[in-house]
């Protein structure tokens, strides 16, 4: 769902969908200590969760906007309108 952080692994593009742990927390491959760490620290802060759901949010609605994935297939697939 929109606006709501999480926390992931850093693997493939995931780091640059959460903006580099601007939209959630990142923690390392094959660490449940820090998935487990990143879990409780989003469910007992507040502030954070607040902040980094609504960085979220921002960030799919403009990186990741209906208009935005046409124009990304547009360019891909060189179809010009």
């Amino acid at each position: 769902s929109i606006g709501l952080p999480c926390v992931a692994t850093k693997v493939g593009g995931i780091p640059d969908i959460l903006g580099e742990g601007k939209a959630g927390i990142l923690v390392d491959v094959k660490s449940p200590q820090q998935l487990a760490d990143g879990v409780l620290k989003l469910a007992a802060d507040t502030a954070l969760r607040n902040s980094l759901g609504n960085h979220a949010h921002e960030r799919a609605r403009k990186e990741y906007s209906f208009d935005n994935l046409i124009k990304t297939y547009r360019n891909i697939l060189k179809i010009e309108v």
